[in-house]
């Protein structure tokens, strides 16, 4: 996957690359143990629309993953390899008054361009199991 540049609403880029398999594996694991941790009821095929969702459905979920610190390390790993203006991310980067507010949708991009591989080959609107091999393949 090749690197991608975007420019934040502020103005600022950011260079996303991807992490390591071992990062973002471990990305999409915090994130599950957070969500394990509230009371949230849908449907696995519902995953796809979740960022459609009303705010107010998801406001438990967005507080939990706001306030974990174990969140946070793991996007800061998975930011490791990306740039803000040409300047590799770590903990100083936004530690400037006005680089503050693009912390949360910089961060957002990092968890999207890293777990997106993950799940977009997965099936979650079919409940029926996948189709094995076909005659003679393997």
């Amino acid at each position: 996957m090749a690197n991608t540049t975007i420019t934040l609403k502020s103005g600022h880029k950011l260079e996303l690359q991807l992490p390591s398999f071992k990062v973002g594996t471990g990305l999409y694991k915090v994130i599950a143990a957070e969500l394990l941790l509230v009371d949230v009821s849908f449907k696995m095929s519902d995953l796809k629309g979740i960022m459609n969702r009303d705010i107010g459905e998801l406001k438990n979920v967005f507080l939990r993953l706001l306030s974990s610190d174990k969140l946070e390390e793991a996007v800061f790993a998975a930011a490791a390899g990306c740039t803000y203006d040409d300047t590799r991310i770590d903990r100083k980067t936004f530690e400037p008054a006005e680089a503050r507010g693009d912390w949360l949708p910089a961060a957002l991009e990092v968890m999207k361009y890293t777990l997106i591989p993950f799940f977009e080959n997965l099936d979650l609107g079919s409940p029926a199991p996948s189709p094995g091999p076909a005659a003679g393949q393997q």
